[in-house]
């Protein structure tokens, strides 16, 4: 029992580790090279099975994953060949809570009960139909009721049959289709099986409408009048009123159509909707046999592909499904369901027919949906481990993917040299891998993740969609929520219930709900941006008879609604919550009546930055913008697996930084598409100098709590795809500049480790200060004397081009810009030019603003303005200089120059500077080609000493053991 208890506490003791080694003169081959590997680990624990080597790496860098005791770990750090051992970090999805989707399955459920709909006669009022498509074939089907008295015309009139019992149009064309809609629309409601469709967003094998046994009648009817006309027909007896014609417009899940991708049109068209290009995404895995991912219309991988498929996936695996590995976990599939939807949201095929429980029904497709795509799994319900995604990374470089999408963040940032995630990350971008990563669901301010400037760092925004829900009081007001639960719960004379507060959400023996709508709140911390509350109370009060509950969201959530399925519920932002409070506390017998709304587009002001999305700056490298680029990212409409451990459908609406990240990583590869030629850093430039920092008013893009904006929250602005392919000019980057960046930032030691070669030194290399890294915007410290930086510009344009300057800057500044214009002979050719700022007066603790090379054959240009805006920082501990405080829970703090933070565990360190307020100074810009955001910060040369930042990482290793 001894010798077994001893084991055990071996087991236990032993740490999984990243171990950094200096690559061997001659590895051989590849059996050579894991010999090399084993020679670094202890023998096996007598008697145990426990694996001690988990990964090795070849092209991030040399070296290994393995599980050793501190005592085995000593030992192997005396050998010649080690550089740094790193422990393994936990990261996570970055996604909120998950729910269940309702779908119809062959010969089993609705479908069978109901006989597929059988004797039911669906009217279809579209473009007309193409009556000859298999999809009408009347193959099982009766012949219709006798009630039916219509009939067939025009060119549809020879193929109908049991199927198309009625066809008819009063205008100029006929019954046929020449526009498609229609066919499409009715195939949708009642196509019969066809076997072996491979029709674009159809599912491989059969496809089949929502009723396949009901009967179809098409009416392609309107009328075209003159105003003559209009008064002669008025004054028939048989004419009640007349209605002038209102456009609808087919419906789609939309955010594809919000980031202005059209089918058959622009950008999509013009990029082949990125075909050829191979997208890999990190993930839990991927549910491979979900129509998103049929290849209809994808051709095979090109060359260059050397990658392959594993587990269940490979069964499925076709030309869009080219790669699915599993690291760690079991199998390729995907059990959680993150995995599926953000692959779907970065390159999902069409898939008609799509909603989430009836919201948002239309079109879906992926930002790319003719890419590749390559699944990398490894991620469980507890997170994924830096070792793993580390050996995700290494796979897909050698799979020779094109844009790698992490929706990961780690549970807190660690300084670069630290991270292997960011050091596999560069070895990717040197490779000419676009490397797009979620900044993390812990907004709103100072907790950015992911902020390695080769990386392309995602925010989250809404889009112009919301799934209203309208409580309609006693006293006529009405209060606009959001609901998931819309289908099931919507009735077409909705009743009015009597209204009963209960702050907490709980339902117990004293409280008489029955019959009633309760309010409540969210529960948890008020600066908590997302719902929060046990499913199992909203059971307990509509268990206890409640009519439906109205959830009041946090305050710091503002107007952000993050949906969640719990039930007969309307989720609504604060304000109108205390309305509604209010209105019950001055009421004697305060009522409401709920009506659903669905899916209403056209919600203004968007794109919001949501609440959730974490907010810069960089701890470790504050004179780097992050976040890059804001994305769609709340209420997002993707592809789901059947079953799973969190809900089942074909699609689902989920929220976070993780929805957004393949928003850009499809954008990255429409780009790559269009320009197959450009670096990583190209791309990313192109995507950050042609984003939008306006919304749909015209205004600029506001926060959760409908305030301007910081960079700091929305980086560059909201992505624009179609831009992106011309920007104009781009800030090139390559891998010794990152390199002189690290050594200016680390010293010899960051770059030995991030390079991989302790040999390599920074004495070989120009050391580039954060604010002279030749990045797509530009953080600068303002003093009364003059700071210089310069960048250096690449015309991906027309030859002979001239761009001249345009720039608002606030007064208290003094800005430069030398030259003033820039003349391109030829495209590929480089300009430096240099932008001189100081202060002129002390206002602000932070300014912001835009300047912009235009070229006039763009005819692109806007008019600026500037206006400000005020924000208050976070709560400062005020605390000597250099001192600790303790805390008893996770907290922030930031100096007077508003970017040094730390995240609190058990100790945090704070300066003796008092909090100020700072101001926002925008120019509202909508210029072709590109726009540079320029952040200016006052900077009292306010640094942690090298002792408190070897203490903070000291802390932080310990929280990652």
């Amino acid at each position: 029992m001894a010798s077994l208890a001893n084991l055990l506490i071996s087991l236990f003791s032993l740490t999984l580790m990243l171990l950094h080694l200096r690559p061997p003169v001659d590895a051989g081959s590849d059996e050579d090279h894991r010999w090399w590997q084993d020679s670094f680990l202890p023998t096996p624990l007598a008697g145990s099975d426990e694996p001690r080597l988990i990964h090795t790496y070849t092209d991030v860098f040399t070296g290994f994953a393995a599980r050793l005791t501190e005592a085995e770990l000593a030992l192997v750090s005396k050998r010649a060949e080690f550089v740094r051992a790193v422990p393994n970090q936990l990261w996570r999805p970055t996604t909120t809570h998950t729910q269940e989707f309702l779908g119809l399955k062959r010969d089993a459920g609705l479908w069978r009960d109901t006989n597929y709909g059988e004797g039911v006669i669906i009217g279809v009022v579209d473009t007309g139909i193409y009556a000859a498509h298999p999809s009408f074939d009347d193959s099982g089907i009766p012949p219709p009721p006798s009630k039916w008295k219509g009939s067939c015309h025009g060119t549809a009139a020879a193929h109908c049959n049991n199927k198309l019992i009625g066809a008819k149009f009063i205008t100029v064309h006929d019954s046929g289709d020449v526009i498609g809609h229609g066919t499409h629309t009715s195939s949708t409601a009642a196509g019969n099986f066809v076997s072996g469709a491979s029709a674009q967003g159809l599912g491989r094998g059969t496809a089949a409408g929502t009723a396949p046994r009901a009967h179809l009648a098409m009416y392609s009817m309107h009328a075209l009048l003159t105003e003559a006309d209009l008064v002669l027909v008025s004054k028939r007896k048989e004419i009640v009123r007349a209605f002038p014609n209102q456009l609808w417009r087919p419906t789609t899940t939309h955010t594809p159509e919000f980031l202005g991708l059209d089918r058959g049109t622009g950008l999509w068209r013009d990029t082949s909707y990125g075909k050829g290009v191979i997208i890999g995404v990190v993930d839990t895995g991927i549910y491979a046999a979900h129509p998103s991912f049929d290849d209809s219309g994808i051709p095979p991988p090109p060359s260059k592909w050397k990658g392959s498929c594993h587990g269940t996936a490979a069964a499925h695996c076709n030309n869009k499904l080219i790669g699915a590995k599993f690291i760690t976990v079991n199998d390729s599939g995907d059990v959680i369901g993150h995995g599926t939807h953000t692959s779907s949201t970065a390159a999902g095929n069409f898939v008609s027919g799509a909603s989430a429980q009836g919201l948002g029904r239309g079109t879906a497709a992926g930002t790319a949906p003719r890419a590749h795509l390559a699944m990398y799994s490894m991620c469980t319900l507890c997170g994924c481990d830096s070792a793993d995604i580390v050996a995700g990374i290494d796979e897909a470089i050698k799979d020779g993917v094109d844009v790698l999408s992490l929706s990961l963040a780690p549970v807190f940032d660690v300084e670069f040299s630290r991270d292997p995630v960011v050091i596999g990350a560069l070895s990717a971008v040197a490779k000419g891998i676009v490397v797009v990563a979620a900044a993390g669901n812990n907004g709103p301010e100072f907790f950015i993740a992911n902020s390695a400037p080769w990386l392309l760092t995602v925010a989250a925004g809404s889009v112009d969609r919301s799934f209203e829900t309208v409580v309609q009081l006693g006293n006529g007001n009405h209060i606009n929520g959001e609901a998931f639960n819309q289908v099931s719960n919507s009735s077409s004379k909705p009743k009015p219930f009597p209204l009963y507060v209960d702050k907490h959400c709980k339902s117990s023996p004293g409280r008489n709900v029955a019959g009633k709508i309760v309010i409540c709140h969210s529960t948890g911390p008020m600066n908590d941006t997302g719902p929060s509350i046990n499913k199992s109370d909203i059971s307990g009060i509509m268990s206890a008879g409640a009519a439906g509950v109205v959830l009041i969201n946090r305050k710091a959530a503002g107007f952000t609604t993050l949906l969640e399925d719990y039930g007969n519920v309307v989720q609504v932002t604060v304000a109108d919550g205390n309305n509604i409070i209010e209105y019950v506390r001055t009421t004697s017998k305060a009522s409401a009546k709920v009506i659903y709304k669905n899916t209403v587009l056209g919600v203004r002001p968007s794109p919001t930055v949501a609440a959730f999305s974490s907010r810069g700056p960089s701890t470790f490298s504050p004179g780097v913008l992050k976040p890059d680029i804001l994305a769609p990212g709340l209420n997002v409409i993707a592809a789901w697996p059947p079953l799973t451990m969190l809900g089942s459908g074909p699609f689902h609406i989920k929220s976070g930084t993780s929805m957004s990240t393949p928003h850009v990583s499809g954008v990255a590869a429409l780009v790559k598409s269009s320009h197959p030629d450009w670096s990583a850093a190209g791309i990313k430039s192109a995507i950050l100098t042609t984003a939008d920092i306006t919304d749909s008013t015209g205004g600029p893009i506001l926060d959760e709590q409908h305030q301007r904006a910081t960079a700091y929250a929305m980086g560059a602005g909201h992505v624009n795809p179609t831009k992106a392919i011309d920007p104009g000019l781009v800030y090139d980057l390559g891998i010794t500049e990152y390199a002189g960046y690290i050594c200016a930032l680390l010293g010899d030691q960051g770059l030995a480790v991030i390079a991989g070669d302790p040999m390599l030194s920074c004495k070989m290399l120009p050391k580039i200060p954060e604010a002279q890294l030749n990045y797509p915007t530009i953080t600068v410290p303002l003093k009364k004397k003059p700071f210089t930086v310069n960048r250096t510009v690449t015309n991906v344009g027309p030859e002979n081009s001239i761009y001249t300057l345009k720039m608002e800057v606030p007064k208290s500044l003094t800005v430069r810009v030398y030259p003033e214009t820039l003349v391109f002979s030829k495209a590929g050719e480089k300009i430096t030019y240099s932008m001189m700022a100081r202060e002129f007066y002390r206002r602000r603790e932070r300014e912001e603003s835009e300047f912009k090379h235009c070229q006039e054959t763009h005819r692109a240009c806007s008019s600026s303005s500037t206006a400000d805006c005020l924000h208050d920082g976070p709560e400062i501990l005020p605390l000597a200089k250099n001192k600790y405080a303790q805390c008893s829970q996770p907290s922030f703090t930031i100096d007077a120059i508003g970017f040094s933070t730390s995240i609190c565990f058990k100790y945090i360190t704070v300066h003796d500077t008092m909090p100020h307020q700072f101001a926002i100074c925008h120019a509202i810009t909508n210029c072709k080609p590109w726009f540079l955001m320029v952040i200016f910060m006052y900077i009292e040369d306010i640094q942690p000493q090298q002792q408190q930042q070897q203490q903070l990482q000291q802390q932080q290793q310990q929280q990652s053991l």
